[in-house]
């Protein structure tokens, strides 16, 4: 089992050829690479990092990152594609930067691109629930000729939304059986599920279904996971141990042994290392390091 973590804050700070050297002297043997990231606004598409470029110029860009990763030793081992608020990501601009974005993961060597089901506004617990999963359903449909076409799996997220007091609450595939409807109904083994133990945490309140027994639901749906801990009210992305009594990894690690799961131990914790000053980043990658190494044993599968 590969140990991995997401990268976007040292991508940030270091550039990706800095950061692929960061990881292999780390001891980690993959990376999330992020493809793209958040949008808040429609004007921020622009910002995107495949926006306006051809699809030759994609192959272009991404070989040369998947050289410097295969330079250093690390495997591109799953990406993360464009993600934001409902107004961007109902836009044609979104939709074709998240293709471009699953083009740049099959350059990139990896198998999977997590893309986030889209968030609709006022989406807690059942609200909306219909409307929502029809948008998304016509969403992922449009993807399939492009996962097709360069063989690459979606993983859908399961995610939370902000009530508008502060409160984060069930929303997308906060019950996992929500994400099993969505591969269900989209009939096509290019869908699976991605399982963020930190959002299954928030959302425990709302769903009832502790972080274990959400990965247990989704069983072998699980190809994809972001590890990491909250404190239960924040979706604060620390290593798993960093916090006291807030999520049980004991049942975490076991339903993931249970399930069979033989992904990668990706941990999505990028910024746990980056409250760190730079003479510490390293320090702090290399912790995130030998826990993954950790969990992956524990699996074990």
């Amino acid at each position: 089992m590969l140990t991995s973590s997401s990268s976007i804050s040292l991508i940030n700070r270091y550039g990706y050829d800095e950061t692929f050297r960061i990881f292999h002297d780390c001891g980690l043997d993959a990376m999330d690479y992020p493809v793209d990231g958040g949008t808040p606004t429609v004007e921020a598409l622009q910002r995107a990092n495949v926006y306006g470029l051809t699809e030759d110029e994609v192959v272009a860009k991404f070989s040369a990152i998947k050289e410097s990763a295969d330079r250093h030793g690390i495997i591109i081992g799953q990406t993360h594609a464009i993600f934001g608020q409902y107004e961007p990501a109902v836009t044609k601009e979104f939709f074709d930067i998240t293709v471009k974005d699953i083009l740049a993961t099959h350059v990139l060597g990896a198998c999977h691109t997590v893309v986030h089901p889209i968030k609709m506004p006022g989406r807690i617990l059942n609200a909306r629930k219909d409307e929502n999963f029809e948008l998304n359903l016509r969403f992922y449909r449009g993807l399939v000729p492009y996962l097709e076409k360069w063989n690459v799996k979606c993983a859908i997220e399961n995610l939370f939304l902000e009530d508008g007091e502060g409160n984060l609450r069930a929303s997308e595939c906060a019950d996992p059986q929500e994400t099993l409807d969505y591969i269900s109904e989209l009939g096509s083994d290019l869908f699976c599920a991605c399982a963020d133990t930190g959002h299954f945490s928030l959302v425990e309140k709302d769903t009832g279904i502790t972080v274990g027994d959400a990965i247990r639901r989704l069983g072998k749906a699980v190809e994809v996971v972001h590890m990491q801990e909250t404190d239960r009210v924040r979706d604060l992305h620390v290593v798993p141990f960093t916090l006291r009594n807030t999520m049980d990894w004991d049942d975490i690690i076991a339903a993931l042994r249970e399930i069979g799961y033989k992904g990668n131990m990706n941990f999505e914790v990028m910024p746990f290392v980056k409250q760190f000053p730079d003479e510490l980043k390293e320090a702090a990658l290399a912790h995130v390091s030998k826990v993954a190494r950790y969990f992956a044993e524990k699996v074990g599968n």
